[in-house]
């Protein structure tokens, strides 16, 4: 009876632990959206004067590291832009890369918004 019990235990734990796919693909999403802002709001601090270049450094280089797990290549792409901009100190470089991943965001945000709907 024990085993019996302990089997059909890990079974349930065993199903619960399995993520559909499109739960994953939600996951991942999700975690590219947060980070693509996140690369957003730490480059515009920068740009205001209002963060310090290390730290900004440090944010974008996470972010690059987070977006490429999630295999978001076009938020890895935009992130290297903003990074090298922000390692030469050069503001006005980060305009372009800036409405860049705001568009990127807006794609991501939409993405998610559906996935959620189904």
């Amino acid at each position: 009876m024990q085993i019996r019990h302990w089997l059909g235990s890990l079974v349930l734990v065993a199903i619960a632990g399995c993520k559909s796919d499109t739960r994953r693909e939600a996951e991942r999403v999700d975690a590219s959206l947060s980070w693509v802002a996140t690369a957003g709001t730490v480059t515009k601090g920068w740009v205001e004067n209002r963060l310090p270049v290390r730290y900004v450094e440090r944010v974008l280089g996470e972010a690059h590291e987070e977006l490429a797990r999630n295999d978001e290549a076009e938020g890895v792409r935009i992130v290297e832009t903003l990074r090298d901009a922000v390692r030469r100190r050069d503001a006005a470089a980060t305009r372009e890369p800036m409405a860049s991943l705001l568009a990127r965001w807006s794609a991501l945000q939409q993405r998610s918004e559906q996935m959620k709907s189904q």
